[in-house]
């Protein structure tokens, strides 16, 4: 558990950083970094106010899935257009929201939440984050971004296997909500 509060104490204050960066960028009249500000602030504080972890998964897995996290930072936004990514981007919010104090970036088990769209499907911040990076794909088409997207889908799915082997009682979640993280499809 000693690893758990490292990355997150690590994780928060990263947050931190990016939400300076963010304000900063929203007092420049950036208005999706108001957003991405808000998403930065809330990422941090979950981060040092989680609930206590029940079970986590192996270190491996805690630097992929900050690997992952990371991975959008490096997207090249020259010629981006924000619209695109702004759907992706609120639903997100919304899970950030939902998931409250069992919001964690590692694989660890905070027990499991199943109110706002974790009605919907299993994995909805993820869903966010790529509609998102799809939209800045779209907007700022670049080879970059598109293997960046690709890498970051691909580690994507190893996260969400490892989450839902952290998870107690995940078959019942999954036997209430079908989808894992696309609806009608997967």
């Amino acid at each position: 558990m000693l690893l758990s509060e490292l990355t997150n104490a690590i994780g928060g204050t990263f947050f931190v950083f990016l939400f300076i960066i963010r304000a900063v960028q929203a007092a420049g009249g950036n208005w999706i970094a108001i957003l991405l500000a808000l998403q930065s602030a809330m990422a941090a504080f979950l981060l040092v106010m989680h609930k206590p972890v029940e079970r986590m998964s192996h270190p491996v897995m805690t630097m992929l899935s900050w690997l992952c996290a990371l991975l959008p930072l490096t997207f090249n936004l020259e010629d981006a257009d924000a619209m695109y990514s702004l759907p992706g981007l609120l639903l997100a919010l919304w899970a950030l929201f939902a998931l409250g104090f069992s919001f964690s970036i590692a694989p660890e088990d905070r027990g499991i939440v199943m109110r706002g769209p974790y009605r919907l499907v299993r994995h909805p911040m993820y869903l966010g984050e790529i509609l998102s990076l799809f939209g800045l794909c779209l907007s700022a088409d670049n080879w970059w971004n598109w293997l960046a997207l690709l890498l970051f889908v691909r580690l994507l799915l190893v996260r969400i296997s490892a989450e839902e082997r952290t998870l107690a009682n995940y078959a019942r979640y999954k036997a209430v909500v079908r989808w894992r993280l696309i609806p009608f499809v997967w």
